[in-house]
């Protein structure tokens, strides 16, 4: 018996080990021996789902740091109704020994007033990823509990039932849609029921969870 419960554990151990966050969609708090031999595929990167107080987003959180002997790691959370409440943004972590003199130059371009923050973050992701994420957690799990705590509460369901209807995102600014973005609505994803442009047929609205400044074309049923 004693051997059934030590192996159930060690099977739920490595399931726990391989993702990064558990059903409820908090980060993960168990963190296996790091990195692994060999480590996993490098995942392909991907735009923030969102930008930190910090750096002028307006709806997630602020970002959090943590720094040790190993070496540093930053995350925040950005909301969204499904499937989970909130979805983690990173973590990103870098050990100091794998920090160049380009990637503090690049780090520092992310404070200067007009560069896409986005946009550079993908950047970044793509010139300097050394480990999957899930193969440094001894460097990002001082950030696990501190996330946790400010797990951001659920997004009110919008009450206009108004769904995106295409899948073009464009900039909003000074009261007029500018240039489309790179992401990608889908279709049928529930706007916020707040029109700020109409161009002939098309109402275009934001995103429920989205950044204010991005508008999409969006109907109601």
């Amino acid at each position: 018996m004693k051997t059934l419960i030590a192996f159930a554990l060690l099977i739920s151990a490595a399931a726990a080990h391989g993702q990064l966050t558990t059903s409820d969609g908090r980060l993960n708090t168990f963190c296996g021996p790091t990195p692994r031999v060999p480590p996993l595929a490098l995942p392909a990167p991907r735009l923030p789902p969102g930008l930190p107080k910090q750096l002028k987003g307006t709806v997630c959180t602020e970002a959090l740091v943590t720094a040790d002997m190993k070496g540093a790691a930053v995350g925040w959370w950005c909301p969204r109704i499904t499937p989970e409440n909130a979805q983690i943004a990173g973590p990103y972590a870098v050990k100091w020994d794998a920090i160049t003199l380009p990637m503090l130059v690049d780090f520092g371009m992310l404070l200067m007033p007009g560069v896409d923050t986005g946009a550079k973050l993908l950047e970044m992701q793509t010139k300097y990823q050394t480990l999957n994420i899930l193969d440094m957690c001894d460097v990002w799990h001082p950030l696990v509990d501190r996330l946790n705590a400010i797990y951001p509460p659920p997004l009110p369901l919008p009450q206009q039932g108004w769904k995106a209807n295409g899948t073009t995102i464009f900039k909003y600014a000074s009261g007029r849609l500018t240039v489309p973005t790179s992401r990608k609505a889908t279709l049928g994803a529930a706007c916020d029921g707040v029109t700020v442009v109409t161009a002939g047929a098309y109402t275009y609205q934001g995103l429920v969870g989205g950044p204010l400044d991005e508008k999409t074309a969006c109907t109601r049923p």
